[in-house]
């Protein structure tokens, strides 16, 4: 654990709120701070900062989630999706969805897979991608880039679509 997130749960622990206005740290402590944590906070403002602000920002399924809730949906393609219903979407919104369209076709597929795909077939997809991850790595991690996951997914979406479509043409 980084000894910025450390202090930040001993804080809490001790019943300090640490919130943030701006690029101002609050401090709300029910008794006073001793003198090392006052130093500590000074010291780490910025990484605590940093700290609270990606723990405001919602995920990328998050955001997803609202615009769905808000009346939007998506028509995904094996490389490309559609946005259904976005008169809904505020500029800000729509900017969003644009500058990260790689990452939201992935995780549009992604949950299309979770959905329609066998436990077994799911877990060959995850298997999959790692396994790739691994070979480019010569096997020092697992932990997969975007590139690889978005290339899987987008492999094993098409996959799915041609099956959906072939089942649908020949009933």
């Amino acid at each position: 654990m980084s000894a910025v997130l450390e202090l930040m749960r001993n804080c809490e622990k001790s019943g300090v709120k640490i919130s943030i206005s701006g690029q101002k740290l609050k401090i709300d402590a029910p008794v006073d701070l001793p003198d090392s944590t006052k130093e500590a906070l000074r010291q780490h403002k910025a990484e605590i900062i940093r700290a609270l602000t990606q723990q405001q920002e919602p995920t990328l399924q998050e955001r997803l989630n609202r615009l769905i809730a808000a009346g939007a949906s998506f028509d995904v393609a094996a490389d490309d999706f559609q946005i259904v219903g976005a008169d809904c979407l505020t500029g800000s919104e729509k900017q969003f969805l644009v500058t990260n369209k790689s990452a939201v076709l992935c995780t549009l597929q992604q949950s299309a897979l979770q959905k329609y795909l066998s436990l077994s077939d799911l877990q060959m997809f995850t298997y999959e991608f790692k396994e790739r991850a691994a070979v480019i790595s010569d096997g020092e991690t697992l932990e997969p880039t975007f590139e690889i996951i978005s290339t899987a997914t987008g492999e094993w979406f098409a996959d799915l679509l041609d099956e959906m479509f072939d089942t649908t043409t020949n009933t």
